[in-house]
C-alpha cells in the first residue's frame, strides 16, 4: 500500500483526488493486474506502443476536459446548477486554466495574471429529473479516458508500479469502469463493482446468521436430567441439570438461563459444521458448571478433585475456565450475558480443538472463529484468550472493541489500511502468547473473510494452518496468491464490505 501511494504521488500530477485502494486479483500480481474472464478488447492493447505514457494520458486528459466542458453546459441548461459547478470545478483539477471553466465558475484575472476567487453564490439543482440522466452522461464522459489508461496498464512492458498508478487512476476518475472491472475480474453488486468475494460474502453472511438463529430457536433436542453422584459432591446445590445431545449442563441459576446456554452450546457445534462445511465432534460427556451466586466458586473449587492447590488458586481468579485435564468448563462469571458468552467461545474451542487440531497453537483461527461465531449465536465478543496484562499497549483498542457499538469490521480496516497490522504470514504463525489485540483483530477479519467471501476453501485453509504447514504454501495453494497479495485483498474485501 505505501507503495502504491508513492507511485501515485509522483505519477499523477495535476491532481487531488483520493485514491482508494487497489487490490490484486490474478495469482503473483500486487494490484490485480491481468484479463478477467470475458473481457473484450475495447482499445487493443497494441496502442500502447503509440508515444510514450505520458504523451497519450496527456492527450486523453485533453479529450476528457472537451467532454466534461460539454457535460457542464448541458447541466446549465438543465438547471443542474450543483452539478454544473461540480463538473467545471473537476475540469479546472484536470487543466488549471481551462477558459470555459473559469468563465462557468465567474474567475477573474487579478493585475498580476493570478485567478481571482469569485464571491460565493447559492446555486441549487432545479431540473432534478435529469439527475439520472447526468449519471449516464458523466460515465460516458470519463469512458473514453478509462479505455486510454485501460490500454495503457494491459501493455505486456507496463512496469507493475507504473501499471498500479494507472489502475488507481482509472478507479479514481472513471470508478465505473466495466472494462478496468472485467480485467480485474470484479463482478457487479447492485450498483457498485465489487470483488467476486464481496458479492458472496454478502448471501453467506445472511445464510450463516440465518443458520444461528434457527439453531438457538429449535436446534437439538434437551431434556431436565438429574446429577450424578460425583456431581451431587460438588459443594453446591443444582438448581437446573438439561441435557442435549452433545452438552450436559449444571446450573444454581435458573432455568431460563441454563436453557440457553444449553441451546448455545448445543448450536456451536451445528453452526460450525455450517460455516466450515464438514462434520464437527463434541468431546465425550461434555459437560459446562454455571454457579452465579456468591460463594458458589469457591465451594465448588473445593471440592472439585484432582486439582493442586496451585490450580484452585489460579481457577479462583478466573470468570470461566476449562477444568485442568477434562474437556469440561466451569463459568463463574457475574452476569448472565458473560456466562453464556464464554460457555460458546469454550465449546467452540473445544470442538475445533477435537475435530480439526486448532488450538492456542493457532491463534488467529482460534480467536477469530470463536469470537465471529459467539457473536452471530449470543449477540457479543466479550470472552478473550488473548492475555489483557501481556498487551497492556492496546487496552485502549481492546476496550473500544468490547463495546457493544462497536464495528469490528471497521476498526480492522483501519488497522489494516494504515499498514501497522502485522503481515498475515507472520499471523499465521503465531500462538496465543504472542498475539496482541491488534493481530486478534486482524485474525477476526480474515475469518470474516473466509467463512464469508471464500466459504468452499475455508476448511482446507484452517486445517492446513492448524497442522503448522508454511504459510506462504497455504495461500498459494488454497487461495492462489502469495501472503502480500492477499493481504491487499482483505484490504479491498474490508473496504467494500463495511
Amino acid at each position: 500500500m505505501r507503495r502504491l501511494a508513492a507511485t501515485l504521488a509522483a505519477t499523477l500530477t495535476g491532481f487531488a483526488l483520493f485514491l482508494p485502494p487497489v487490490s490484486a486479483a490474478e495469482p503473483g500480481a500486487p494490484t490485480r493486474p491481468g484479463r478477467g474472464p470475458g473481457v473484450a478488447d475495447e482499445v487493443p492493447v497494441a496502442g500502447a506502443q503509440a508515444g510514450s505514457v505520458e504523451a497519450q494520458r496527456l492527450a486523453g486528459r485533453a479529450s476528457l476536459v472537451g467532454r466534461l466542458d460539454q457535460l457542464a453546459t448541458w447541466c446549465n441548461d438543465k438547471e443542474l446548477f450543483i452539478e454544473r459547478d461540480r463538473l467545471w470545478r473537476k475540469v479546472l483539477e484536470i487543466a488549471p486554466d481551462d477558459a470555459a471553466a473559469r468563465k462557468g465558475l465567474r474567475y477573474a484575472r487579478n493585475v498580476d495574471g493570478s485567478w481571482k476567487e469569485p464571491a460565493p453564490r447559492e446555486v441549487k439543482n432545479i431540473g432534478k429529473k435529469w439527475l439520472e440522466e447526468l449519471a449516464k452522461r458523466e460515465s460516458e464522459a470519463f469512458a473514453p479516458y478509462g479505455d486510454v489508461l485501460l490500454a495503457l496498464a494491459r501493455a505486456p512492458e507496463r512496469a507493475p508500479a507504473e501499471r498500479d498508478a494507472l489502475v488507481a487512476e482509472i478507479r479514481a476518475m472513471a470508478p465505473n469502469h466495466a472494462g478496468l472491472h472485467a480485467w480485474l475480474g470484479d463482478v457487479q453488486l447492485g450498483d457498485r463493482w465489487v470483488m467476486p468475494e464481496t458479492a458472496t460474502a454478502k448471501e453467506r453472511r445472511g445464510a450463516i446468521r440465518a443458520e444461528a438463529k434457527r439453531v438457538m430457536e429449535v436446534g437439538a433436542p434437551i431434556a431436565p436430567a438429574q446429577a450424578g453422584p460425583a456431581e451431587a459432591a460438588l459443594g453446591v446445590t443444582w438448581k437446573t441439570i438439561l441435557q442435549g445431545e452433545n452438552v450436559r449442563v449444571l446450573s444454581t441459576g435458573s432455568e431460563e438461563e441454563t436453557l440457553r446456554i444449553a441451546r448455545a452450546c448445543e448450536g456451536a457445534g451445528a453452526l460450525l459444521t455450517f460455516a466450515l462445511g464438514s462434520e464437527m465432534r463434541y468431546p465425550a460427556a461434555y459437560t459446562v458448571y454455571v454457579l452465579g451466586e456468591a460463594g458458589e466458586k469457591e465451594a465448588f473449587l473445593a471440592k472439585l478433585p484432582d486439582l493442586s492447590d496451585a490450580e484452585r488458586t489460579r481457577l479462583a481468579a478466573l470468570d470461566g475456565t476449562g477444568i485442568p485435564r477434562s474437556n469440561n468448563v466451569a463459568l463463574f462469571g457475574k452476569e448472565p450475558a458473560r456466562r453464556i458468552d464464554a460457555a460458546v467461545r469454550h465449546t467452540i474451542g473445544n470442538i475445533l480443538g477435537l475435530s480439526l487440531g486448532v488450538s492456542h497453537k493457532t491463534a488467529w483461527a482460534w480467536e477469530g472463529i470463536g469470537q465471529y461465531l459467539t457473536r452471530e449465536l449470543v449477540g457479543t465478543r466479550l470472552t478473550w484468550f488473548v492475555s489483557e496484562a501481556a498487551d497492556p499497549a492496546s487496552a485502549g483498542l481492546r476496550g473500544k472493541l468490547m463495546t457493544p457499538e462497536s464495528n469490528w469490521i471497521q476498526e480492522a480496516y483501519d488497522l489494516l489500511a494504515n499498514g501497522t497490522a502485522v503481515p498475515l504470514d507472520d499471523l499465521m504463525l503465531r500462538d496465543l502468547d504472542r498475539l496482541d489485540v491488534p493481530g486478534a483483530l486482524t485474525g477476526y477479519a480474515f475469518v470474516a473473510y473466509l467463512l464469508e467471501g471464500q466459504p468452499a476453501a475455508t476448511l482446507e485453509f484452517v486445517t492446513r494452518s492448524a497442522r503448522g504447514d508454511d504459510p506462504a504454501a497455504i495461500t498459494g495453494e488454497v487461495l492462489k496468491r502469495t501472503p502480500a497479495e492477499l493481504q491487499e485483498r482483505l484490504v479491498q474485501w474490508l473496504a467494500e464490505r463495511r
